[in-house]
């Protein structure tokens, strides 16, 4: 992520949390009132897995998660870059923020791509939809591969 954004050092602001709790992420999410999340973790068709804090696997249903962002009205963007995050989730519902997420699994050079493409729209000031789709064909462009894996939802 930090090489994503790198180019862009006035446009954003850059706050990893490697190892971060739910906890921390939720204090995080409060104090910094983000206009984009990306959460690098890993999932499957009903978790994402983050660590608790003993700093055990701690598997957390996405439809519980998602709903903790729209208690964030700054929020522009969620980008779940884990395996099968998007599994299930239709509909976000009221206040929520729309959300990118992997349909199936995604290598680390096709979510590399996807990012750099997203985020270098996002700089040019492009929604986040547009911002999808320039991820999306950086993806193709770099023949990273996988660009029909991420998938917009509003």
């Amino acid at each position: 992520m930090r090489d994503c954004l790198a180019p862009y050092p006035d446009r954003f602001r850059f706050e990893p949390l490697p190892r971060a709790t739910l906890d921390d992420r939720h204090q995080t999410l409060l104090r910094l009132q983000p206009s984009y999340l990306h959460i690098l973790n890993h999932g499957d068709a009903s978790t994402l897995l983050f660590q608790d804090s003993s700093g055990d696997a701690h598997p957390v249903p996405r439809a519980a998660l998602l709903r903790t962002f729209a208690s964030v009205p700054a929020l522009r963007c969620v980008i779940l870059s884990a395996c099968e995050s998007a599994a299930n989730l239709t509909a976000l519902g009221p206040g929520m923020p729309p959300v990118i997420a992997m349909r199936a699994a995604i290598s680390s050079e096709a979510a590399r791509a996807f990012a750099q493409g997203f985020y270098d729209a996002v700089a040019a000031g492009r929604d986040p939809r547009s911002a999808w789709i320039a991820g999306c064909d950086r993806m193709r462009l770099t023949g990273a591969g996988d660009a029909d894996v991420p998938v917009f939802l509003e």
